[in-house]
């Protein structure tokens, strides 16, 4: 996957979230090694939709339980949203639910 995204981060080793349930698919945790890599391999994240391989994988940034929160409330106003607009394009943007 990093190398489809030509990125090589440092990271701790990996751990699966869960516990094991027959078939169901656990996400993994990686914890890397700065910052500032977050935020190249956030951006390229993106290309992973787009490749038939890895159209099932997301990465996302670690939250607290308040930024988890507020991400679940603009979610939810983004599904009104869209619901009740489903011809507009809707996104979230700093932290706002703005239309494109």
């Amino acid at each position: 996957m990093f190398t489809y995204l030509e990125e090589k981060p440092l990271f701790s080793t990996p751990t699966r979230i869960g516990n094991s349930s027959g078939s169901s698919v656990r996400p993994v945790k990686l914890s890397l090694a700065s910052a500032t890599m977050m935020s190249p391999l956030l951006v390229k994240s993106q290309r992973l939709r787009q490749s038939n391989i890895f159209k099932s994988v997301y990465i996302s940034p670690d939250r607290t339980k308040e930024e988890r929160m507020v991400r679940r409330t603009l979610v939810n106003e983004l599904r009104e949203k869209r619901k009740d607009n489903p011809d507009l394009i809707f996104v979230i943007r700093k932290g706002k639910v703005l239309s494109v």
